[in-house]
Parts: C-alpha cells; structure tokens; sequence
C-alpha cells in the first residue's frame, strides 16, 4: 500500500488547482484561436481573472460531493448541473436540452449530440477526481466516467478518464513518460485518442521541433472544431513533452499552440502541479494566479481563495 503524508497530499491538491486556475486563466485570452502563435511570459496575464467552465463545473462537483458524499451518481451531477448551471452553448446546451426532457445519462452525452460529443467540455473536469482518488486511478476514471458521460462519448470520455487517471498517480509519480504510459493503459488500444498521442511521442523522440509536431499532429488529427477533444489532447501531451517538466516552458508552448488553449495549457499546468506540489512551481507564477478564482456559474464557496478550494479537495 502507498501512503502519503497530509502536508504533502494537501501541497499537491494545491499545486494542482493553481497550475489549473493559472493555465486557464493565460490560455482564455485566446482560446479557439488556431494559429500558431509566439507569446512570451509578459503578454499573457490578464489583469482581471475571469471565470471558466475548466474550474466551474469542477467546483459544482465538489458542492455535490459536500452534500451528497462520495457515492454519488451521473444523476446526482446531471441534477446539480441543471439547478446551478446556465450555460447554453455546445455539448453543454444540449445536455442541459435532454436532461430536462428526461432523457437521463448517459444517453444525454449522445442524443441529438453528434457534432460536439466528442468535444473538449468533459476532458477539462478530470482534475477532481484525481484529487480525491490520489493513487487510486481505477476509482479515478469511474468518477470521471459518471462526470463525462453527461454530455460526451467515446474520445472525450475516454479523455477525461485517462487524464483522471495520470492526475491520481502524479501523486506518487514525476515522471511524465510512465504517466502517459499509464494513462495510455487504460483507454481502448484502437481509440484515435491513443494513436494520436502515440504519434505525438514518436514526434518528439525523432527529435522534430513542437512546432512541426503540431503541424503534423494537426494534419493527422485536427478538426475544423477549436474545440475537439482528440486534437487537444494531443497538443497537452505535445506541451508535457516538449516543456520537459518546465512549468513556463510547458504553459507557453500549449499557449502557443492554440485551439482550446484554455483548456489545454490548466490541464497541462494542473498535471505538473499535482506532480511537484504548490511548494516546487516557480513563485512568479504562483502570484499570477493571486490565490484567487472566479465563479461563472450559480455556486458560492466559503472563499473564492484556490488555498481554501485545496483544503476543501483534500476534506472530501
């Protein structure tokens, strides 16, 4: 059995929110851009933190572990969406559409959802459940399942379950390869999720720059959609490589990459932080994110600090 110790599992909980609240907050000024782009550190903060459905929904999910425990339900989140969460557009709309016509998950992912249920809006929810099943990925991924399967299928759920999944194990594992090796695992083996980012690591063990593994990943695997699941999580993986465990380094070039930077640039820096802790992230990034983050939806926490949003994580 694996143990870890409360100071440390708290400092991971905590370097996991902040590389979250941090990679979503840079990567929101730009998202759906897919070009290819070339910030450095001194054009990316915004001056007012915005809200984001990446920490949102993450955030309702905890509310209802609060109040429902631990054994929850797909009903138990679908319900908790539908009363706190207004958001009309993509997969989240037309979740919202069939749940309050009955139809209940995990039909509700793929009924009447064809172009966006393979899309980004469940992968971004995975970092809670890693947080509470630390070492424990098995636990990790049904949650996550649960989560995915109310508004996705196949690629995104399989997304969300495979970052699940790495984020439980970076609590005793810092070495990026054996993640993805582990996450890889446990996805279905003919996935194109698992082929791309097995491209994208033949990629980078030839030596090609990132910025040709993304134009070559893209032409195996984009879509017109910014925000597909598949070709975004193949340029989080990309950004993990090539950043070689550099936080600045990783954030810029999943910046960088564009497309669902929002998204791709709090997974990668969530990732990291679980994997190093709060206390080993680099201090001038740890200050952008103001130990602060901001609610879009209708859910109110004791404090909007990400330190308290850890101490909570880590009671449940």
């Amino acid at each position: 059995m694996r143990t870890i110790r409360y100071a440390e599992y708290y400092d991971k909980v905590l370097g996991g929110w902040i590389g979250k609240c941090v990679g979503g907050n840079i990567g929101a000024e730009v998202e759906n851009n897919k070009y290819l782009m070339d910030f450095d550190k001194s054009e990316i903060f915004p001056e007012k933190i915005p809200p984001n459905d990446d920490l949102d929904l993450q955030i309702l999910w905890l509310q209802v572990l609060e109040t429902t425990g631990i054994r929850l339900r797909s009903r138990d989140l679908a319900e908790a969406w539908q009363k706190h969460c207004w958001y009309p557009f993509n997969e989240y709309g037309y979740f919202l559409h069939n749940f309050e016509r009955h139809i209940e998950p995990p039909v509700s992912g793929t009924y009447n959802n064809q172009y966006f249920s393979q899309s980004m809006g469940s992968p971004i929810r995975s970092e809670i459940w890693g947080m509470i099943a630390a070492g424990y990925s098995s636990l990790a991924m049904d949650y996550a399942y649960k989560d995915a399967t109310l508004d996705h299928d196949t690629e995104s759920v399989w997304g969300e379950q495979l970052f699940a999944a790495m984020e439980a194990e970076a609590f005793f594992e810092q070495d990026i390869n054996r993640l993805i090796d582990y996450g890889l695992e446990r996805i279905p083996a003919d996935s194109e999720l698992r082929r791309c980012i097995l491209y994208v690591r033949e990629l980078h063990a030839s030596g090609a720059s990132w910025q040709e593994a993304r134009e070559r990943m893209l032409a195996a695997f984009g879509h017109p959609d910014a925000s597909k699941a598949v070709q975004n999580l193949g340029i989080t993986i990309l950004a993990l490589l090539y950043g070689g465990g550099d936080f600045e380094r990783t954030q810029l070039i999943a910046l960088n990459c564009g497309y669902d930077t929002d998204c791709t640039c709090a997974t990668a820096g969530a990732l990291l932080g679980i994997m190093y802790g709060a206390s080993l992230l680099p201090e001038e990034w740890k200050q952008q994110a103001r130990d602060t983050f901001t609610i879009g939806i209708d859910v109110v926490r004791p404090t909007n600090r990400i330190t308290d949003l850890a101490v909570d994580t880590c009671r449940v």
